[in-house]
């Protein structure tokens, strides 16, 4: 919050001067870009807590548990032979590689153990590049691991990463490869689906 007073109080002293020095034009279209990028921030901020709301487990409320499949990637419909089983669906649009390898290695403990598991991914998006829904979908310490010290800028003005992410400056870059490695490595069924 004290950072969200320094700004404004820099902004004000700024068109102050603006409008000290005759130059209300300039003032003017500044105010109002501003305002349009104000009111952008709110709305994307909006829409990652909607988005988190569906694609995050509350683990302390939530007490369905031993799942039979998880479904990760771009959404995509289920063949008949897995109805009547448990699934925890964490798809989202355009999901990449690098956001499904993360939901997998944070949620694979939600299967169960006795039965036969699966892990079902449609990796329509090829993309490595993780996307500012999903960022905030992950606990914070993963936070802090994709973004570094620029996660509190992230988090106050949503519309920054990216620009952040187009210079590099996000972290997380995760193939197929790797993911179907992590469920070996734990005798879990991997299963693209296409």
């Amino acid at each position: 919050m004290k950072l969200k007073i320094k700004i404004g109080v820099l902004l004000l002293i700024f068109f102050l001067f603006l409008l000290f020095m005759d130059l209300y034009v300039i003032s003017v279209i500044l105010i109002l870009i501003l305002t349009i990028l104000y009111y952008l921030n709110k709305h994307v901020k909006r829409k990652i807590t909607s988005f988190r709301r569906r694609m995050c487990i509350d683990f302390m409320n939530d007490n369905r548990r031993n799942f039979d499949i998880i479904k990760i990637g771009t959404p995509f419909i289920l063949d008949p032979e897995y109805s009547g089983k448990q699934i925890l669906d964490l798809t989202s649009n355009n999901q990449s590689i690098t956001s499904s390898y993360l939901f997998l290695i944070h949620n694979y403990s939600y299967l169960a153990e006795n039965r036969e598991t699966k892990i079902l991914l449609n990796p329509n998006n090829r993309n490595k590049k993780i996307n500012i829904y999903e960022l905030f979908c992950f606990h914070p310490v993963v936070q802090r691991q994709l973004c570094g010290k620029i996660l509190y800028i992230i988090q106050l003005f949503p519309l920054s990463f990216e620009v952040f992410s187009l210079c590099g400056m996000i972290n997380g870059r995760y193939n197929l490869a790797q993911l179907e490695d992590f469920c070996k490595n734990r005798n879990i069924n991997f299963r693209t689906i296409n």
